[in-house]
């Protein structure tokens, strides 16, 4: 049984991503985002369900690439490198959005002091907060792109 609306969503969202995909500068976003489209093309199915779920994931992908294009047009994003006390970080969500209003940024990171570990968090109005963390075993093993490493 053929569900053609589904299918013809499918396509109409397929090509808005990759349009969209393209327009992004990061080619690490980049490459992870046409991961995403690879996995959903893969996808074969003639299940009702399966169809309406890739299209409702579809739609949350393109939301994301929008939001990350805005991003970009918008702002060059800075870290505010300041090592919050443990008092302040008793309620981590208040703390991110005390910081966000304080600096005026969306996004908040952050180095421990010894330099191993790097946090990073982007305030999602009305849904919470994406957290990114990192941990090294010595500060000197990070790799910052686009700078040569030390050694």
């Amino acid at each position: 049984m053929a569900f053609p609306n589904y299918d013809r969503e499918y396509e109409r969202n397929l090509n808005l991503a990759r349009r969209l995909i393209w327009k992004i500068k990061d080619k690490a976003d980049r490459s992870i985002a046409l991961k995403y489209v690879n996995l959903l093309t893969h996808l074969k199915s003639d299940d009702v369900t399966v169809k309406r779920n890739r299209n409702a994931f579809f739609k949350y992908f393109i939301q994301v690439l929008e939001d990350q294009l805005n991003t970009e047009a918008r702002t060059k994003i800075q870290c505010t490198c300041a090592i919050p006390n443990e008092e302040s970080m008793s309620d981590p969500l208040k703390y991110l959005q005390k910081e966000v209003i304080n600096t005026g940024e969306r996004v908040v990171c952050n180095w421990s002091k010894d330099k191993r570990t790097y946090i990073s968090a982007k305030i999602l109005p009305g849904r919470g907060a994406l957290l990114y963390m990192a941990v090294s075993s010595k500060a000197n093993d990070w790799d910052f792109r686009g700078q040569q490493k030390k050694g």
